[in-house]
């Protein structure tokens, strides 16, 4: 769930650097969860789908770029979450 985590936080505009620092600042014992509390309940869900959806590092790359690519179209949340509702 981590590394999905980390990709939605890239969608939504924040730096590999501002991430790092963050955890650096707090120390958190479960990076993942702390890093979860940046995303809204919509992204949340999305990351849960992508958890089903995302069996490999090729599957997990074919995903998080679809959702890339939903974002940079303009697609909204809940859209994005309609499309991966079909498929998880």
């Amino acid at each position: 769930m981590y590394p999905i985590i980390l990709k939605l936080l890239l969608l939504k505009g924040y730096t590999n650097e501002i991430i790092q620092s963050t955890l650096a600042q707090h120390n958190p014992s479960d990076p993942a969860s702390f890093l979860n509390n940046y995303l809204d309940n919509e992204e949340k869900t999305i990351a849960h789908k992508l958890e089903t959806l995302c069996v490999d590092d090729n599957t997990f790359t074919q995903w998080t770029d679809y959702v890339k690519q939903c974002k940079d179209a303009g697609y909204t949340n809940t859209q994005i979450l309609e499309i991966l509702e079909q498929h998880a």
